[in-house]
């Protein structure tokens, strides 16, 4: 899994507590000007936590019933 997100959190004991292999990039500023870090993070059982530790919010991924009742529901350009 490799992240592109805030600056994450280098509290190598909650890393270590994942198992796998860390790597964390440089800190850079994307198109929009905001610090951003690459980490990639491999051989874990758990990419929830993972994710949660680089402070990267989830997209939301709408089901079939879902997406149908939002077009019903908001026109058909949702």
């Amino acid at each position: 899994m490799v992240l592109d997100g805030e600056p994450a959190m280098r509290s190598s004991s909650r890393w270590a507590a994942l198992g796998g292999n860390l790597w964390m990039g440089d800190i850079s500023k994307n198109t929009r000007g905001k610090r951003v870090q690459d980490v990639k993070i491999t051989g874990i059982e758990n990419a929830r936590i993972a994710i949660r530790m680089c402070r990267i919010k989830q997209k939301r991924i709408l089901s079939e019933a879902q997406a149908a009742h939002a077009k019903t529901a908001f026109g058909e350009s949702a």
